[in-house]
């Protein structure tokens, strides 16, 4: 990635996961877009959002890829 702009196949679907699995672990309802993003702190914000949209039109995880607070679940 050095030299190149990231995108979202730069970030691994497992990442995403296992980002979700430890928010869930935290409340009760969705993992929160705002909290996933700050966890990836070395990818732009739109990166991480087309990574979330991408596994929500896949059917792999449920939640809101607009940009608002996410309740993300897989």
């Amino acid at each position: 990635m050095i030299g190149q702009r990231p995108k979202a196949a730069d970030i691994s679907d497992e990442r995403i996961f296992a980002i979700i699995k430890d928010e869930l672990s935290r409340r009760q309802y969705g993992a929160m877009y705002y909290d996933i993003r700050d966890r990836l702190p070395e990818l732009p914000p739109k990166v991480v959002l087309a990574k979330l949209h991408a596994l929500v039109r896949r059917g792999v995880i449920e939640g809101c890829d607009c940009g608002c607070r996410g309740d993300f679940t897989i």
